[in-house]
């Protein structure tokens, strides 16, 4: 029996679904296809490079982060070089339910370390005016979004926003998401930090009801297996200029393995798709999914 520990783990998996377009850790593949960057902390071109047992701070990880950005650059340029001077940018992670919730995780939140990382990236290096971190996860319920969090935290009701992030959970990194905006907004005075939950987002028409949009069909695409053709969307989704999904690579029940599309669910309002009592995207899964796969 062979045995690895997570990161090894997450390491060779990913590897395995990229190998048929990678040769090595550089972006070989062919210029019309999606580029993948494959980064171990080992890796020669880090600043500085550790094994596999050394524990990884944030610096370690940011490191990591930006040289992946920089392997998956496509032909057309860098992503800091697609992102247009006073852009609206949202980061989606992936945060599902939170402590003390049965449901909780943590292999379904998207490592800290790397939020900030992506988080930083953006700030630091593009001309974006605007830049939101926005989830929509089932820590909540359908009821009022303002004063309905089922989640405390040491005697507060907690959101995903205000929920304190431990260095148990994420070695080397903690604190909420509201103090890391915060600090990137004294830290990047021109840039706008938010946050919005998606779950509440849903884009309404003039006399309030949700919205529906349609999605073009394509033979083996979006929408080719579902039972109807259109969907609710959230605002930010909808209007912001460039989206940044930082997916969890994550087995599910149902699916035995999600790569990174299963982020794309928290994006769907779950105001409009939720039914009483059950606050997850119930009738999504029963409008767009053959057997339960969305």
């Amino acid at each position: 029996m062979v045995h690895c520990n997570r990161r090894e783990f997450i390491l060779a998996s990913t590897q395995a679904a990229a190998v048929a377009s990678l040769r090595g850790l550089g972006p070989v593949i062919e210029p019309d296809k999606s580029r993948v960057g494959l980064v171990p902390s080992t890796h020669s071109r880090l600043p500085r490079p550790a094994s596999l047992e050394d524990p990884l701070d944030y610096t370690r990880v940011r490191d990591m982060v930006w040289q992946a950005i920089e392997y998956g650059r496509p032909q057309a340029g860098s992503l800091e070089a697609k992102i247009r001077s006073g852009s609206w940018v949202v980061i989606k992670p992936n945060i599902v339910f939170l402590k003390p919730q049965q449901g909780y995780r943590s292999g379904d939140i998207t490592d800290l370390r790397v939020t900030r990382a992506v988080l930083e990236y953006v700030a630091r290096k593009s001309r974006a005016g605007r830049i939101t971190i926005a989830e929509g996860g089932s820590y909540r319920s359908v009821r009022d979004p303002a004063k309905d969090n089922v989640v405390k935290q040491d005697g507060v009701r907690v959101d995903a926003l205000t929920y304190e992030w431990s260095a148990e959970e994420f070695p080397g990194t903690g604190g909420a998401l509201a103090g890391l905006l915060k600090e990137f907004s004294s830290e990047f005075p021109g840039k706008k930090f938010d946050y919005i939950d998606l779950s509440y987002d849903a884009v309404r028409d003039a006399s309030g009801a949700f919205q529906r949009i349609e999605a073009p069909r394509t033979p083996r695409g979006v929408g080719a297996f579902s039972t109807r053709p259109d969907y609710f969307v959230t605002n930010t989704i909808t209007n912001c200029d460039f989206l940044i999904a930082v997916p969890v690579m994550k087995i599910h029940e149902d699916c035995g393995i999600t790569a990174c599309f299963k982020s794309y669910v928290g994006t769907a309002p779950r105001v409009a798709y939720a039914n009483p009592g059950i606050f997850y995207n119930e009738n999504l899964h029963k409008e767009h999914t053959v057997e339960g796969r969305i």
